[in-house]
């Protein structure tokens, strides 16, 4: 009966002891499961973490890109208006001098006709001149009047 009894014993001791190790082992999956789940919720974090990092530095670059073609219109704004003012200044000049020139071509046209009034003046004068040396005056007298008469018209 004594055997019996350290039978039953031993066949406890060793239900206990794989009791224990299934613990055991199971503990440690479990431990290790945890360890794992945990190993992916870090990895994940990273992943995000360099997503959102990703994210930022093209969101930047957008901006920079934007920012740079931003000011590249506004400098090719800034020539179209400055190539525009110079293009009016050359109009301005240009239909200043226009003026200018008319004006001095009205000038000009002015004295020739002031002059051309004065010549005639002086013909119709160098003509009432001769016709009355001629009504009044001897044939010698009419010739030299007639040769002045002939310098006023080369005259002219």
């Amino acid at each position: 009966m004594a055997k019996a009894q350290r039978r039953r014993e031993e066949a406890i001791e060793r239900r206990r002891k794989l009791a224990e190790q299934r613990q055991k082992l199971q503990d440690q999956r479990r431990r290790e499961a945890q360890r794992l789940k945990q190993e992916a919720a870090k990895q994940r974090q990273i992943k995000e973490q360099q997503e959102q990092e990703r994210l930022k530095r093209n969101l930047e670059r957008k901006r920079a890109l934007q920012e740079q073609h931003r000011q590249f219109l506004i400098e090719q704004e800034r020539r179209r208006l400055y190539n525009q003012a110079i293009a009016e200044r050359q109009r301005e000049v240009q239909m200043q001098l226009e003026r200018q020139q008319q004006q001095e071509a009205i000038a000009e046209m002015r004295k020739l006709l002031e002059l051309e009034q004065q010549l005639q003046q002086r013909i119709e004068s160098k003509r009432t001149n001769l016709n009355h040396n001629n009504h009044h005056g001897s044939p010698t007298s009419r010739s030299s009047s007639n040769d002045s008469n002939n310098a006023v018209v080369n005259d002219h």
